[in-house]
C-alpha cells in the first residue's frame, strides 16, 4: 500500500494519501468477504494520481522540461488546482 504500491514519483507526498485511500479500500474488500475485488478497488483508488503524477513525470523528461517552472510561476493556481488534485 502507499509508497510501495502504484506509486510513481515523489512530486506531491502522495503516498501517505494513497496508503490511506488504499488501507480503506483493502478493509471494505476484507469486511465484505470479497478480498479478491482489491485489485479492481486498487485501480480506482490510484486512477487519477497515477496518471497526472505519470504525466508530470513524462513532461521532466521531456522538452517541456525547462518550461515547467516558469510556467508555473506564471500560472500559480493552474499550477496549484493541479498538486492539489493529487492530494485529494
Amino acid at each position: 500500500m502507499g509508497d510501495a504500491s502504484g506509486y510513481v514519483n515523489a512530486i506531491t507526498g502522495e503516498g501517505i494519501r494513497l496508503g490511506l485511500s488504499q488501507a480503506r479500500s483493502a478493509v471494505d474488500c476484507i469486511l465484505a468477504g470479497r478480498p479478491a475485488l482489491y485489485k479492481r478497488e486498487w485501480a480506482h483508488a490510484t486512477r487519477c494520481f497515477r496518471g497526472d503524477t505519470s504525466g508530470f513525470v513524462a513532461a521532466a523528461q521531456s522538452g517541456l522540461r525547462s518550461g515547467i517552472v516558469p510556467t508555473a510561476g506564471a500560472l500559480p493556481r493552474v499550477f496549484g488546482s493541479v498538486v492539489e488534485r493529487l492530494a485529494r
